[in-house]
């Protein structure tokens, strides 16, 4: 780590520190920032960056880094929070692909086609029909009806109404499995909340299973 990215965190540690140990003599600030996560001490970064330093970052949780946080069982190392690297080839995730590479970051490549799906007994019902329709024909119709929706500057929609209107419904059990899987996972909440212009954005994905921690990406003090 760089002297300057050092120093930040060295500052952005005691800021945290400051808060804890004078709430009592000082309560007013020009800026609070609620939450020590990226987004939080990338706020703070930039004001400190404009010689803005009457703030507050204010952290509710003893560590900082927000979803950034692992923890050590039996010797292993546990994420507790982020664990992924989505969309390596997307140029907004250059700064994390080269930093994978300076680090060695250990992890596994997903390959969401090596799928086995098991009802409640056990018993094998992979049915790759359908993994295939969904995989090529729906994601072909979902591209095709959000390049049209754009195109005619459509406003956006709850994905679940998108892939009603082009025709996919997930009534049998195995395709409700497909769905969670392609969708609700993926996204983290169910296709009633995510949006339509979101859905299937292309690229590879990398599980972090390194036992330094995915804090390598950030370099992010993760305790105080």
């Amino acid at each position: 780590m760089s002297q300057a990215n050092s120093a930040f965190l060295a500052a952005i540690c005691l800021l945290i520190l400051s808060v804890a140990s004078s709430a009592e003599t000082r309560k007013e600030a020009k800026v609070l920032i609620l939450g020590a996560g990226l987004s939080g001490i990338t706020a703070a970064k930039t004001l400190l960056e404009n010689n803005i330093t009457d703030f507050y970052v204010l952290e509710g949780q003893d560590y900082i880094g927000g979803r950034i946080h692992a923890v050590q069982f039996e010797g292993f190392t546990i994420e507790t929070g982020a664990n992924w690297v989505h969309l390596l080839n997307d140029e907004d995730t250059a700064p994390l692909v080269k930093r994978k590479k300076e680090t060695e970051m250990s992890g596994v490549w997903c390959n969401y086609s090596d799928v086995i799906i098991r009802d409640e007994n056990g018993q094998d019902i992979t049915d790759w029909e359908i993994i295939h329709t969904f995989d090529n024909k729906i994601e072909e119709k979902i591209e095709e009806f959000q390049w049209t929706r754009k195109r005619r500057n459509m406003p956006d929609i709850p994905a679940r109404v998108g892939l009603q209107l082009i025709g996919w419904k997930s009534n049998r059990p195995i395709e409700k499995v497909l769905e969670y899987f392609r969708l609700d996972f993926e996204h983290a909440k169910p296709p009633d909340l995510v949006s339509f212009y979101q859905l299937f954005s292309k690229g590879k994905d990398f599980f972090v299973s390194d036992p330094r921690g995915y804090g390598l990406f950030t370099k992010i003090c993760t305790s105080l």
